[in-house]
């Protein structure tokens, strides 16, 4: 008998286009092929036989930066077709991924005021902070008419935008998003087969949220100890940015607020089912290829929308990807492939 994708149901289409897409996503042989290209162009030409053919469709390409921009485009261009399309669960499935990007967004533009509004993340309150000239001032051009006013609420900042730590502002945001999600959407059930006021049928599952939302979770503990081991943070301040939207134990998440080692860290991570990002010489990059590969699994999930999340994240990944590819054309194919992050 032959599977279709949530009966007579609004997301079937969207459904059956993703996991189509997911098909077209890159290998390792086709970034081993990339990278043996002699130009640009030559790129260009071997990218229009994939998934990224609609990207760059119609655009004019004569250097690296044209070719980045034409990526990050198209990916924005075919994330908000989905977005516009979506509602109810998907709408804030997709909001969950769009927020993101908007807090980084948020972050990067602090420092940087002046780029051109062109990233998915950017959304129009950050074109104040041209003027701003304190935290007060980013307080009331951006942060209290937007989605962040509620995550502020528990960040304590310095007036005098210098004088604080925007990479501990930016883990703190993230952390309240993926918890505030994650809450959310365990009250209305939606991680369960029933339904809510955002799940109007039975069918529409997001089951496997719950693990991607675990994952980014522990991971993103892991990364904060590695990020922080040679930092004079207290394990207290430490705890304090770990999401409470994880799968480690609590035993596990102590030890690792009072890890002050590398060795001290791989020897904590041994003892969690996350011991497999071990066989990779470098820890972030075991990080990464992880989940990658939680990613990937959502496409064997039938007739969940968690997928429709993870396909976006795995096309940013590969535009970081052919990123690496452009910055080592030419060079040997073992260097390049270690920055390439990739799961076959």
């Amino acid at each position: 008998m032959q599977l279709e994708y949530l009966d007579n149901d609004k997301y079937g289409f969207m459904l059956s286009q993703i996991h189509t897409s997911s098909k077209l996503l890159l290998t390792k042989s086709m970034y081993k092929s990339l990278l043996q290209s002699d130009s640009i162009e030559d790129i260009v030409i071997k990218l229009q036989s994939t998934g990224y053919s609609s990207y760059l469709k119609d655009t004019k390409i004569t250097d690296k930066k044209d070719l980045i921009k034409a990526l990050d485009q198209g990916l924005k261009k075919e994330f908000m077709i989905f977005y516009e399309k979506s509602d109810c669960c998907l709408k804030a499935l997709l909001t969950f991924f769009l927020r993101t990007h908007q807090i980084e967004s948020f972050i990067y533009r602090i420092s940087n005021p002046e780029e051109v509004d062109e990233e998915l993340g950017f959304f129009v309150e950050l074109l104040s902070l041209k003027f701003a000239k304190s935290f007060k001032e980013i307080y009331s051009f951006i942060i209290k008419d937007t989605f962040l006013k509620k995550y502020f609420k528990n960040i304590i900042v310095e007036d005098e935008i210098e004088q604080n730590n925007m990479q501990i502002i930016k883990r703190k945001l993230l952390k309240y998003h993926l918890e505030d999600f994650y809450n959310s959407f365990q009250n209305d059930g939606l991680f369960l087969q029933k339904e809510s006021e955002y799940n109007d049928i039975k069918s529409e599952s997001l089951q496997y949220m719950d693990t991607v939302l675990k994952t980014i979770g522990s991971l993103s503990i892991i990364e904060i100890v590695l990020n922080t081991i040679h930092t004079k943070i207290t394990p207290f301040k430490r705890m304090e940015l770990f999401p409470t939207v994880n799968d480690l134990k609590p035993s596990i998440r102590q030890l690792l607020s009072n890890c002050t080692s590398i060795d001290d860290l791989r020897n904590i991570i041994q003892k969690t089912s996350y011991s497999s990002v071990l066989k990779h010489k470098d820890l972030l990059t075991g990080l990464h290829i992880y989940f990658l590969e939680v990613l990937y699994r959502s496409f064997t999930t039938f007739n969940d929308l968690t997928c429709v999340f993870c396909y976006f994240q795995l096309k940013e990944q590969e535009i970081k990807n052919i990123s690496w590819v452009i910055e080592f054309m030419g060079n040997e194919e073992h260097n390049a492939m270690e920055n390439i992050h990739t799961v076959d």
